[in-house]
């Protein structure tokens, strides 16, 4: 967890699977172009129900923002002196991606179509059930 939390917008699979057969029965939709996003939440809202649902816990300490930073700066440093690539480890980009704003203004898909995205909460607990099941494929 960081200091500076951010926001990320979630959209359950299911959710965008109905808007796109929605929008695809309607002539009229067919030029359209609409940002498609359930829910907008801070990460630290993410993380604390991801713990609850998981039954892992939550991290108990905050890193400060400008600590990270400089450790994901190191590591991308010492992964190119070594000759690999830093795109799956911890990099500048990943912490100022869970620092920043990531929404998107879904106003248009609200008032062109009726779209009630399933709650955030459930959609993590299904996630959690598939999972467990192991039919994530």
């Amino acid at each position: 967890m960081l200091t500076r939390d951010g926001r990320i917008g979630l959209i359950d699979a299911r959710d965008l699977a109905e808007v796109y057969v929605q929008t695809s029965l309607i002539d009229r939709m067919a030029n359209e172009t609409f940002n498609i996003q359930g829910h907008s939440l801070s990460f630290h809202e993410f993380v604390t129900e991801l713990a609850k649902i998981t039954g892992l816990e939550l991290p108990a300490k905050k890193t400060p923002y400008r600590v990270a930073y400089m450790a994901g700066a190191t590591a991308e440093f010492l992964n190119r002196l070594r000759g690999r690539n830093s795109d799956r480890g911890l990099s500048r980009y990943r912490i100022r991606t869970l620092a920043s704003i990531r929404t998107l203004d879904t106003s248009k898909l609200h008032s062109v179509l009726e779209f009630h995205p399933r709650p955030w909460k459930r959609t993590l607990e299904d996630w959690w059930k598939t999972f467990q099941s192991g039919d994530n494929d």
